[in-house]
């Protein structure tokens, strides 16, 4: 009988937790990863971190979420329709790939998610970012 290695036990063994998911929160986000660093990485010992990094990523969205939801709640419609107005005019002032980087930052995306979408490092959106917290905060302080 073949001996089955090491990787793939872990692998089995991660997908029998996966399977028995009855939801998908942090710990499932974090199966999948760990199942895909396996598949895809050289390195056996690193899908631990892997799944780690990843629940804690979704566990800061899940609570950005909910904090979205909780602030859906309107009480007075026409501070929301001043705040509508606002983000209108921001959008015009900048461009529309800016638009989306603030957008994706703003609903919780990682950088290194959203760095292939824009075709550039993690560390470059970083920067456009700042810059443009920057130039919107002098825009409109003036």
């Amino acid at each position: 009988m073949a001996v089955i290695p090491q990787r793939w036990r872990v692998y089995a063994h991660l997908q029998n937790q996966a399977s028995k998911a009855r939801r998908a929160d942090a710990r499932s986000w974090g199966i999948e990863a760990g199942l895909n660093h396996l598949l895809a990485a050289d390195n056996d010992e690193t899908y631990a971190a892997a799944i780690g990094a990843t629940r804690r990523r979704e566990t800061y969205r899940e609570g950005i979420r909910r904090r979205m939801a909780e602030a859906s709640e309107v009480v007075d419609p026409a501070s929301s329709l001043d705040a509508r107005l606002s983000l209108d005019a921001l959008r015009r002032q900048i461009r529309p790939a800016d638009w989306d980087l603030l957008c994706q930052v703003g609903i919780g995306m990682d950088y290194a998610e959203i760095s292939p979408l824009h075709r550039c490092s993690p560390g470059a959106l970083r920067v456009r970012v700042l810059r443009l917290r920057g130039s919107i905060a002098c825009g409109s302080a003036s």
